[in-house]
């Protein structure tokens, strides 16, 4: 998002037309190989996301990251689970 309002900016900025299309071109251009996976993956998905069984697969995943998350902090004093939770990403604050 950041990116789309600085490469706006930067054409709204050059103050000439040819020179801001240009720039939204490049934009357009750079952005397509990431677009056109992106696309068909979310397809494929959406068909795959219709059945039931999946849906309630999809949905113990984020329940079960979520409650990973929620008790990350008392797990992190298990040592045993430690090297596990750093390995997902988990990480303590300094001095905690």
């Amino acid at each position: 998002m950041r990116t789309q309002r600085h490469l706006a900016g930067g054409a709204w900025l050059s103050v000439d037309a040819l020179n801001g299309g240009l720039i939204m071109a490049a934009f357009g251009l750079g952005t397509l190989p990431v677009m056109l996976p992106l696309t068909w993956s979310g397809t494929r998905l959406a068909g795959w996301l219709a059945r039931p069984g999946a849906r309630m697969a999809a949905a113990g995943v984020i329940f079960a990251a979520g409650m990973l998350t929620l008790a990350a902090p008392w797990l992190a004093r298990i040592p045993a689970v430690h090297a596990l939770l750093e390995a997902l990403g988990c990480r303590t604050l300094p001095g905690a």
